[in-house]
């Protein structure tokens, strides 16, 4: 066998002779190629330990990790927008504490991806007093990334006739929104062309208040959208605190109006997310808002859509009409 050497500059192996001038037979540097000692220079390295399986961060799941679910198994994807302070992360809060309780009616919970995301959104209603203020409850949404969302998933079962739903939400602050209104930052919600449905969370107490100020604003949310998306999802107008009261009738008329001008789909529906209030129990209306993205139809592309006989290279334009 080839005499070799731990030491890298001899040439023991090519000239014979040891470095040091010690006998090659006995040198203590000497190795031996091909031996099976831990020295063999020959062999490939080691491979290193196996890693033990770890879960999933349970965080909230950025676009890569949202792209990789949603190839898996579809996923109905929930655009939800809102100006600061309207109850976006109340309403979220509201269904994953019902779902965890088994107490969000027509759903069992089954999954999540997002629990720890979940349960940091959650931990002021846990921790919640009486004597504390209400809007304690959650805490105003911060993004850690300002340039990309994240994203809360559930698996749910729908207990009528045990279908499995797949839910993605974005938990985004309501700043999002107001720019988008203010300043058209619309390359931040290019992930709504992927929507289903998109809620539009609009405080009921504000709108009472402010109502032909806070139409206005939300007719110029519902006209970016509109220049932002190539195609229309449905439209719900989720109004909150019904705790406090019914939501403004014409307010909400005048919404729906703007929302089909513009070719959305729209429809209207009230919540309470808490109780600080008479006219309605906590959770309202949570479960029907789950239950109406299940139950709204999804658009998409018509695979070959029909064509003049002349209209050139049939899936160029395809491919254009679809971007």
């Amino acid at each position: 066998m080839a005499e070799t050497c731990i030491i890298p500059e001899c040439t023991v192996a090519q000239t014979g002779t040891c470095l040091k001038n010690n006998d090659a037979a006995t040198c203590p540097n000497r190795a031996v190629a091909g031996d099976g000692t831990e020295d063999d220079i020959g062999l490939p390295p080691l491979k290193g330990p196996s890693s033990h399986p770890r879960f999933p961060s349970s965080l909230a799941l950025g676009m890569s990790e949202m792209r990789e679910l949603a190839a898996s198994r579809y996923c109905h994807m929930i655009g939800v927008l809102g100006l600061p302070g309207s109850g976006k992360t109340a309403a979220l809060v509201s269904a994953y504490l019902l779902l965890s309780r088994g107490k969000l009616k027509g759903f069992d919970f089954l999954d999540s991806r997002s629990l720890r995301a979940f349960d940091d959104i959650s931990h002021g209603a846990r921790v919640w007093k009486e004597g504390q203020r209400w809007e304690d409850i959650t805490a105003h949404t911060e993004l850690s990334d300002d340039r990309t969302p994240g994203f809360m998933h559930l698996r749910v079962r729908r207990t009528s006739d045990d279908r499995v739903f797949d839910l993605l939400l974005p938990d985004l602050p309501g700043e999002w929104s107001t720019s988008l209104i203010d300043t058209d930052r619309s390359d931040r919600w290019q992930f709504l062309q992927g929507a289903d449905v998109l809620w539009i969370v609009i405080d009921g107490d504000e709108l009472k208040k402010t109502r032909n100020l806070l139409v206005h604003r939300t007719q110029l949310l519902l006209a970016r959208l509109a220049a932002t998306l190539t195609r229309r999802p449905p439209v719900t107008l989720v109004i909150t605190r019904r705790d406090h009261g019914s939501p403004d009738e014409a307010a909400m008329s005048a919404l729906i109006n703007e929302a089909n001008r513009l070719g959305f789909s729209a429809s209207t529906t009230s919540i309470a997310s808490f109780k600080n209030g008479a006219e309605s129990s906590p959770g309202f209306g949570i479960s029907e808002l789950i239950a109406s993205v299940g139950a709204k139809p999804t658009s998409a592309v018509e695979f070959w859509p029909s064509m003049p006989r002349r209209a050139g290279r049939m899936m160029t334009r395809f491919r254009n009409a679809e971007q």
